[in-house]
């Protein structure tokens, strides 16, 4: 007879296991919105925090919920000059909900937005970010 290992989860997948099943709960998910405030259907999401020279801005979100949120919008790039912007037209998802602190408040955050862009593509790989909020 075979016998089979059950394996520890690790410190990681058990975190994101609790995330999972807080929003599973019923708790609210929110998305880091200027990178200091937790919100429902953020507008903008900011990838470059202390620059500002990336975001996502003027989104319309067409799905929301305890797993993933996903929506369309413009990406704007700083130009090198810095005296103003690139715009793209993408579509964003979010994804990996974390619980921490955003903002004054410990919520469940998405923490990962996974951007698509249908004509053409910013320079450098701005496909998949890392989400921030200030605590």
């Amino acid at each position: 007879m075979r016998r089979l290992a059950i394996c520890a989860p690790t410190a990681a997948g058990a975190l994101a296991a609790l995330a999972v099943a807080a929003a599973a709960a019923g708790a609210k998910v929110y998305g880091p919105q200027k990178c200091v405030k937790a919100r429902l259907r953020p507008d903008p999401i900011v990838f470059a925090c202390g620059y500002g020279g990336a975001y996502v801005g003027g989104i319309r979100w067409k799905h929301w919920s305890r797993d993933d949120a996903r929506g369309v919008g413009t990406f704007y790039l700083r130009n090198s000059s810095g005296t103003g912007f690139h715009h793209y037209r993408a579509r964003i998802r979010l994804d990996r909900i974390r619980r921490q602190a955003c903002g004054g408040r410990t919520v469940p955050l998405f923490t990962e937005a996974i951007l698509r862009f249908p004509k053409r593509e910013p320079p450098g790989d701005w496909r998949r970010n890392r989400l921030f909020c200030a605590p």
